[in-house]
């Protein structure tokens, strides 16, 4: 359980970097 919520973190880590990154180029 613990694993899951780790792995919902990690996700939502990158997609929140991913859309600053995206946002930065455009």
């Amino acid at each position: 359980m613990k694993s899951i919520l780790t792995l919902s973190m990690v996700l939502g880590y990158k997609y929140v970097t991913c859309s600053e990154n995206q946002s930065a180029e455009n």
